[in-house]
């Protein structure tokens, strides 16, 4: 597997354990020592505090909500390590997650991951959107 597709795999991981709530399969792409950051909230977590907070909500897919996650940018620098920058809905909010992975005996994994976000407007109907063409 190249480095590329082995990130892409992960990438489709962390979408599908998010929008799903499947903490079992998020937890996997996750690095054990891994440090979460959102600045705007003052949060700072570890690999179990973020598991148990995606594990401990609706997940998108039970809301209804429709799915929007991308990537936005993927780079790797060198054979064992990598940038993703990735969008993500968990709505009204609209994350945008800064990710560097690691390889570790040939599994790509996220070490750290910092976030901000936007909030979306109501529409008419009261509902909120991500926009985007998804």
């Amino acid at each position: 597997m190249s480095e590329i597709s082995g990130i892409a795999a992960a990438m489709d991981a962390y979408f599908d354990g998010i929008h799903f709530g499947d903490t079992e399969l998020l937890g996997t792409v996750l690095h054990p020592e891994i440090r979460l950051v959102c600045r705007r909230d003052g949060l700072t977590l570890d690999k179990q505090a973020y598991l148990a907070t995606v594990g401990g909500r609706p997940s998108p897919a039970a809301r209804g909500d429709e799915r929007y996650d991308e990537v936005l940018s993927l780079s790797s620098a060198t054979a064992s390590t990598a940038h993703v920058r990735a969008r993500l809905a968990y709505l009204p909010k609209v994350f945008t997650d800064e990710l560097v992975f690691v390889r570790e005996g040939g599994k790509w994994q996220i070490i750290a991951k910092v976030w901000d976000y936007t909030l979306q407007p109501e529409t008419a109907a009261g509902e909120t959107t991500a926009g985007g063409s998804q």
